[in-house]
């Protein structure tokens, strides 16, 4: 049967609106993240996408959080 780890819409404009326990959040994600990359599963991030607002397509907002280290060989969904 074929793993993969969804990270579902951990990008930096929602991160930057200080969500509660957020530090907390990062740092057990980023455990998480990495326990399967260690096993070689694959993480597969999906964004949400906006035309224009907070997390329009393309902007510095809508991007992965930074933290979570996205490799450049990733697949992401809109």
């Amino acid at each position: 049967m074929a793993q993969a780890l969804i990270v579902i819409d951990i990008q930096e404009g929602l991160v930057k609106e200080n969500p509660y326990n957020a530090k907390n959040f990062i740092s057990n994600t980023k455990a998480i993240i990495q326990h399967f990359r260690d096993q070689n599963i694959e993480v597969i991030f999906i964004r949400h996408s906006e035309d224009e607002g907070l997390l329009a397509t393309g902007s510095d907002n809508w991007q992965v959080y930074h933290e979570l280290k996205p490799q450049e060989k990733r697949k992401d969904f809109q």
